[in-house]
């Protein structure tokens, strides 16, 4: 990670401990990443992966340490400037897409823009991301009538539409085949390089390593 002396740091993380319940707790091995990075969280269910990211993400406190987004620690921030920098810093991909079924996949997408107070030239964006990741014909109909594969699709759309410096991605090839999950994986290197943001996937999922510049295993300690 970060092997390019002139390269922006857009996540670093400094001794970051995370709470996992009363017994137990979870160090997270320093992190440096630049744009167009990948790294790969490992360990088996309930190593506190999920845990990891909801720190990084700015939703659960680490018990200690350092966590800098672009140079931000979402943890310095007041609970509601928290929320906007993770809006528009962070961007999203969860194993379940999260799309709400009655609206329209543009509507879906737009919903980022909306939720971080966005002043990005929203339908101008929309429309590049669209045409990126090959979803501009089904943007008029509803999210419960597109394909999985389209709903991975517009997922990673909605978490790139604020331009975030990083990507996490909680478990996405959990529930897929081989042939899904390289194509999945492929996506998202693809995108998170397209958009100059470093990329971070929680996983127990082996196959993931093959794909990723970096692997860091985390180990539960009492």
């Amino acid at each position: 990670m970060g092997n390019d002396p002139d390269g922006k740091l857009l996540l670093q993380t400094s001794d970051v401990r995370l709470a996992r319940g009363d017994k137990f707790s979870v160090v997270l091995p320093d992190l440096a990443m630049k744009a167009g990075e990948a790294v790969a969280l490992i360990g088996p269910s309930g190593c506190g992966k999920t845990t990891a990211l909801m720190a990084l993400a700015g939703i659960r406190p680490p018990e200690s340490g350092v966590i800098a987004i672009d140079g931000i620690n979402p943890w310095d921030l007041p609970s509601g400037a928290r929320d906007r920098f993770r809006g528009r810093r962070i961007g999203l991909v969860f194993q379940s897409f999260h799309l709400v079924d009655a609206l329209s996949v543009a509507a879906n997408i737009l919903l980022a823009a909306i939720g971080a107070g966005s002043a990005l030239q929203t339908a101008e964006r929309l429309k590049h991301l669209a045409s990126k990741l090959d979803i501009s014909e089904i943007l008029s109909q509803r999210a419960d009538r597109i394909s999985y594969g389209q709903a991975q699709r517009v997922a990673i759309a909605r978490a790139l539409m604020n331009k975030p410096a990083v990507m996490l991605a909680d478990e996405p090839t959990s529930a897929l085949d081989d042939g899904h999950t390289e194509n999945l994986l492929a996506l998202l290197l693809q995108m998170a390089k397209a958009e100059a943001a470093a990329l971070v996937i929680a996983t127990h999922d082996r196959r993931v390593l093959s794909f990723v510049s970096s692997v860091v295993e985390l180990e539960a300690q009492s």
